[in-house]
């Protein structure tokens, strides 16, 4: 009785799907704004996002038709090197005049 009944639990648990699987299928934007907990994470990723420069000017960063900064595209992201990360974009950024 007790093996039949580990058997029909362990069986259950392969059937239902964890909450790891459906995250798989969700990035962080829709996980964050989906749980309803995380009001000020899901604020932050779906505004109108900035970053300053190293000469203090503003970047705009964009998730609209795929990740963009000052509506250039990132091509490749998240590059490794040994003194930082590389994003590569397709136009050069100029500062402000």
């Amino acid at each position: 009785m007790i093996r039949r009944t580990f058997l029909a639990l362990t069986a259950a648990a392969s059937i239902v799907p964890t909450p790891a699987a459906f995250a798989a299928e969700m990035d962080i934007v829709d996980t964050a704004v989906g749980a309803g907990t995380f009001t000020t994470l899901a604020a932050a990723l779906t505004a109108g996002m900035k970053a300053a420069t190293v000469n203090g000017a503003d970047i705009t960063i964009t998730l609209e038709g795929g990740t963009k900064v000052n509506g250039v595209t990132i091509s490749a992201a998240d590059i490794v090197a040994s003194n930082g990360v590389i994003h590569v974009i397709d136009a050069v950024i100029l500062p402000p005049m």
